[in-house]
């Protein structure tokens, strides 16, 4: 199963209910990037729905390895953004 995240993807905690849309990715280690080439991602999700109805804490960090595999495990469902829907491969 191949997992494609982009800006504007919304994803749905299935343990809480809780509604996600994707804002941002981002590099963690900008610095080993740009000497070593090495990368891990990151994506900033905006959380909506029952479980932050209470806390002004609604944007979380995620590494992109950490939430691909949420989705897979289907403890995240993803429902790409309209924009995107369709397609499959990262172009980076």
């Amino acid at each position: 199963m191949d997992v494609k995240l982009e800006i504007g993807d919304i994803v749905l905690d299935i343990t809480n209910s809780d509604i996600g849309v994707l804002l941002k990715r981002y590099t963690l280690l900008d610095e080993l990037e740009n000497t070593r080439g090495l990368n891990v991602w990151a994506w900033d999700i905006y959380w909506v729905g029952p479980e932050n109805s209470s806390t002004s804490i609604r944007v979380q960090a995620y590494t992109e390895s950490g939430l691909i595999n949420l989705i897979k495990t289907q403890t995240f469902l993803l429902n790409p953004s309209l924009e995107n829907y369709g397609k499959f491969k990262r172009t980076d």
